[in-house]
């Protein structure tokens, strides 16, 4: 079984810890660990669910989530589902995650971010 992630951001983006914002601009985040690969964090943080295995069932879930201005993810849609509980997995991945706030002319902003997890069972 395998859970693979991949965040919108560009690979350069994702080594230097950007990400884009919901009104388009380039901001830091960091992640729990210190670490800036998202993709790897939430990875780790997934687990594909047993219902879903013994199903059979296998796809790409995709969500927008939005990161508060306290570095919370406060909103997570699902854009795509492929059932067996996989898009809730991934949502409540995402809002145990801390960001930090992302700063913008001396403040605070919310931004929002896709990210595509793929469910295999090779």
């Amino acid at each position: 079984m395998l859970v693979v992630v991949n965040s919108s951001a560009s690979a350069a983006d994702r080594d230097e810890g950007t990400a884009t914002d919901s009104v388009g601009f380039m901001n830091t985040f960091s992640l729990p660990t210190g670490s800036m690969d998202l993709d790897r964090e939430l990875a780790s943080r997934i687990t594909y669910p047993a219902k879903t295995v013994a199903q059979g069932i296998e796809g790409e879930v995709v969500v927008l989530f939005t990161v508060d201005v306290e570095g919370k993810v406060s909103e997570v849609d699902i854009l795509k589902d492929i059932g067996g509980d996989c898009a809730l997995e991934v949502a409540q991945a995402l809002r145990k995650m801390k960001f930090q706030p992302v700063v913008k002319n001396g403040y605070p902003r919310p931004f929002a971010m896709p990210v595509s997890v793929q469910f295999s069972l090779k």
